[in-house]
Formats: C-alpha cells, structure tokens, sequence
C-alpha cells in the first residue's frame, strides 16, 4: 500500500509542520508588461524573456522585486528582477506575496514545467490565469527562508563553476593547438619533458583497421544500464556524447568512433572499455597503434575538412581510411597526451554544472509530492558468506565485496574485493544490489549502505553484511545517495540494539519507508549527487 506526503524527506533543522497546497496565484502576484518605446534613456533596466536589452528612465516596479517569466517566446527559462525595473510586453513579472520569500518562489517556478503549460499552436504562450491555477506546496514562511538562500547559494555556486567550464573549454582550446604541430611543423610548441623527436604524418589506414557500426533499433535498448543491458550504445553525435542508450552485447572495446552521416559527420570520439555502436558510427581498432584519447583528437582537429557536403553531410570510411595526421613516434608520449586529454575532458564536464543542475532542480517538494514505501514492499534480502573457514579467503578465481567497502562507498568500488573460491551455493551480488552492514561498535555505523553496479561474476558478500535486491524499478544513484541521507539514517540507526558491539536485524530494516520520486527524477538526483562526488574526489586529487 502506498501514501502520498506533503512533508519533504529531507528538512532543516527545527521544522516539521506540514506543507500546505496552494494556487500559485495565491503565491505570487503575477503582472503584466507594457511596451518601453514612449519613455526616454535613463538608468533604469529594460528586462524582455532573453534578459537585459537595455535602460530607460522610469519603472514598473520601483522597490518590488519579482520573477519574470516569459508570456510569449521563451516561457520556461524564469529569472530573478532586481527592482527597480520595466518588463516588455512578453514578460510577466511576479512580485511574491506577503509572506511568501523571494528566493523560495524563485525555486517554485523553476521547478514548474512550463513548456506544459503552453497555451498555444504556434508560437509559446502563457496566460496569467494558466500561471494562477498551478497547484504548488508552500511551507511556512520560516522555512521557506532557508530554504531560498539553500538554493540561491546553489545558484551561485553554479555560476562560479559555469565559468569554469567556460574557462577550461578555453583552455583546452588553446592546448590544442600547443601540443599538436601546427602550420606544417613536425613539433608541438609544448611538450612533456623528456621528448624530442619530431612527430610524423601517417594515414590513418596505416594506423588502424576501419570499420563500422551496425544498425540497432532503438527500441531494442534501454535508457539506463542494468545487469541486463550493461554496454553503451553509440550512435551519431548529437546529444550526450552520442549515447543512445544501453544493450545486451557489445561489438569493441577501446577504440575511436567517428559519425559518419548527418550534421554531426566528422565528429571524432575515443570509446573506452566494452560498447556497440550503429551504422552511422565507423570505428577505428587499434593496429599498428593504439587507440587513444590523443589520437582521437588530433582526428576531430581535420576531420570536419574531410566531410562531403553534396547532400546530407558524409564521412565514409574510405575517405576516412585516406586521412593523414601527425603523431608522436613514442607510444609513451602519446599515452600521456591521452591522459592530459582524458582529464581535461573529464574536469569539463564535472564543471558543466549548468547544464546539470537544469535537470536537478528536484520537483519534490516544491511541485508535487513523493511517494513513501517500505523496503520490504519493493526489494527482498539475501544474507553475505556463510559457512567458511580462514583457509577459504584469499585464494580462488571468485571475489567478495569487503566490510570496509560497504562501509566507506555509496557506490561499492571494485578495488576493494578480495579473492575467494567459487561457491555456487552462496548468494551472489548482481549489478544494482544494495549491500547493508549488520554490526558496528557504534550504534551510528550500523546499517550503512553500497549499491554494487559492476557486471562481475561470482562475486560475493562479506558475512557481516546482508544484501537488498529491488524488486521495483530504481535508479541505483538515487539509492546510493538517499539511503545515506541524514534523514534515512536516523530511521536506521534507531533500530541499532547492543551494549559493546551494536548489531540490526533485516527484518526490522524492511519496515523501514523511503521516500520515492519519479523515476526520472531520481536519475536527476542521483546523477548530481555522483558528480557533485566525481567533484570532490578530482579537488581532493589536486
């Protein structure tokens, strides 16, 4: 049996009333804009639906600010108004009611999925009273406080990294072009220390087999890896580094593909590890040279040159096959421009946070409300290693998943298994399994929680720890990271019971209830979360 809340899982410190359901005209004040043509220049700030045009001498709004959202054009892409200030026609601007904090309606409309509410056959359109009747949950004004400056921080520390981003896809621009030869040189202006001979220019079909994807249904995937469906799927280059989703098998391993049709031919990637890719992907296998990040982009520098624009846009293997690049003739120094590249790459898109956070902007519970389940309801137990001696660990071409590694991870590493022999008797770890610990001397480490997500073979579970397999669909990021939220963990931990060493029964912890969005929006939590962590980890590393 389920329920619907309107409390959030997760609050501050000091609050616990219910939210309450309201009209989001009962929220904000929602007014029109008016045409600017008649007033003269001045300091005050014209806002139309793509932001500032420019400054005239009167406003519409003096001491009030507001948030515009756009009545005609762009209509979910809302912004904060500083007042004083004049809107244009196509701008609504909404002044919060008493009571109601600035930052936390902000948060209200950007939670809103505007494009739904679009009145019109052509061009996008709102109505004031499209925008009055939004049903919106609303706490107290106390809590609504915090929660404003908890987000607008956010806000600005996605700024601050979205001009990272911008910085370091600059950089890389510029390194590019340093550590490549350029205009008919055989050496790079930078170069790693200890390399000195010139590069050469060699045909890509002396360096690598050519060949090329297969056609793949799309239906035939699924969006997100599963034990099932562990091997990406390429396709062409067109949104998510060209990911169509996830199969049953792969074709390559560790090799560059490139889009051989459409606007996007021409565009070169290095694929590491398993994957299959369509017939608009051809794919270079390594040969005379490995396949690599370096390669990869000295490739996507030309080959946009070598498209055929008779048509639809080509880049066939042939054409491909007939390309001359220069490449450093030591594998070392082309494996550490590969690392270079490949870090680079992957502190980009850590710092795309903009682009991120426009999909982590959790609906609940500003919007609409979560779902709250047991565990037992939607996932079953299996117990760890049962039955073994001392002289069973260590050796054996099976591996079990360590007490530290459930412990210490949100996502259980792969490095932290042991060797032991094949069981089959023994219950296996599968790919999206959460691993719990049953014991710790502290009542607040009990009932930690991994998620395992590698596709290994025998692989096992500790004894100290028992296992949780869903029996729903979830996204094991959202798992990974709400299971050990504050909230979750008090639930947990006051089930512990010990004196010197504190132990939790499964049973117990199958009553306990988490809180369930869509799952859309728990691969939007998770996914930030787990960079947020990918972050982390790479400034700890500096």
């Amino acid at each position: 049996m389920t329920k619907i809340t309107d409390i959030p899982a997760i609050r501050f410190k000091g609050f616990s009333d219910t939210w309450e359901q309201r009209k989001l005209g009962d929220v904000v004040d929602v007014r029109s804009g008016k045409d600017y043509k008649h007033l003269s220049e001045g300091n005050i700030p014209v806002y139309g639906t793509g932001g500032f045009m420019l400054n005239v001498n009167q406003a519409l709004s003096y001491d009030e600010d507001a948030i515009g959202i756009g009545r005609k054009g762009t209509i979910d892409k809302p912004y904060i108004l500083k007042a004083p200030f004049w809107t244009v026609d196509t701008l609504f601007y909404a002044i919060p009611r008493e009571k109601v904090d600035l930052n936390f309606a902000f948060d209200v409309f950007q939670n809103i999925d505007w494009k739904k509410k679009d009145e019109s056959t052509g061009v996008p359109s709102l109505s004031k009273t499209a925008i009055n009747e939004i049903d919106v949950l609303v706490p107290q004004y106390d809590e609504q406080q915090p929660l404003g400056q908890f987000f607008n921080r956010i806000d600005n520390l996605i700024t601050l990294h979205q001009r990272k981003y911008d910085k370091l896809t600059n950089v890389k621009k510029s390194m590019l072009e340093k550590m490549f030869p350029q205009n008919g040189s055989n050496v790079p202006e930078i170069r790693f220390k200890g390399f000195t001979e010139a590069w050469e220019q060699r045909k890509v079909s002396e360096l690598f087999k050519v060949t090329r994807g297969y056609v793949l249904a799309a239906t035939l995937t699924e969006p997100a890896k599963t034990d099932e469906m562990p091997y990406p799927v390429y396709s062409s280059q067109t949104k998510d580094n060209g990911l169509m989703g996830y199969y049953k098998d792969y074709l390559y391993e560790d090799a560059i593909t490139w889009t051989t049709d459409g606007a996007n031919a021409g565009t070169v990637n290095y694929r590491a590890g398993k994957f299959y890719c369509t017939n608009v992907c051809g794919v270079l296998l390594s040969n005379e040279v490995t396949a690599n990040q370096m390669i990869a982009e000295a490739l996507n520098n030309v080959a946009k040159g070598y498209v055929s624009y008779v048509g639809n846009p080509k880049l066939m293997n042939n054409v491909m096959a007939d390309i001359e690049i220069m490449i450093p003739t030591h594998a070392e120094e082309r494996e550490k421009l590969s690392v270079f590249f490949r870090n680079l790459d992957n502190l980009i898109t850590l710092h795309q946070c903009k682009c991120q956070i426009d999909g982590c902007r959790f609906q609940s519970p500003l919007a609409i409300t979560w779902e709250q389940r047991k565990l037992g309801e939607v996932g079953e137990t299996y117990t760890g290693l049962s039955g073994k001696s001392k002289d069973d660990f260590g050796h054996g071409s099976g591996k079990f998943i360590t007490y530290m590694n459930v412990f210490s991870n949100p996502v259980a590493s792969s490095n932290m298994t042991e060797a032991i022999e094949i069981d089959d008797s023994q219950n296996k770890v599968q790919f999206g399994d959460v691993l719990f610990t049953t014991s710790s001397e502290t009542p607040d480490e009990v009932g930690m929680s991994s998620v395992w997500l590698e596709n290994a073979e025998n692989t096992y579970l500790n004894s100290f720890c028992f296992g949780y397999r869903p029996t729903t669909e979830y996204n094991p990021y959202y798992l990974a990271y709400m299971l050990r939220s504050s909230s979750m963990r008090k639930k947990i931990t006051f089930l512990a019971q010990g004196i010197s060493r504190y132990n939790i029964s499964k049973n117990k912890m199958m009553d306990i209830e988490m809180p369930i969005p869509s799952i859309d929006e728990q691969k939007q939590i998770g996914e930030y979360f787990r960079n947020l962590d990918n972050l982390i980890t790479l400034h700890q590393c500096e």
